[in-house]
């Protein structure tokens, strides 16, 4: 649970796995971070993490927020509200 200070730097790099051992308790390639990265640089946002060695991570996604514009019953282009 967690992850050391000096593996951080390194969780958004593809196919890089904290514990490469091939016992592991989770299996994967290392490449979900990474993607997750890359489409959220794309669509202009950011990603962070925090974690605590044997307390937990906490990874934060944050995207860009545009309202969309639409048209009402009148044909008048106005901002959705949601």
């Amino acid at each position: 649970m967690g992850i050391s200070e000096k593996n951080l730097p390194f969780v958004f790099d593809r196919f890089w796995q904290a514990d490469g051992s091939s016992k592991r308790k989770y299996q994967g390639v290392g490449i979900g971070l990474s993607l997750v990265k890359e489409l959220v640089e794309i669509q202009g946002g950011t990603v962070e993490v925090q974690s605590q060695e044997n307390k937990g991570t906490t990874f934060t996604v944050r995207l860009p927020y545009e309202p969309a514009e639409i048209e009402d019953e009148t044909g008048k282009r106005v901002h959705d509200g949601t």
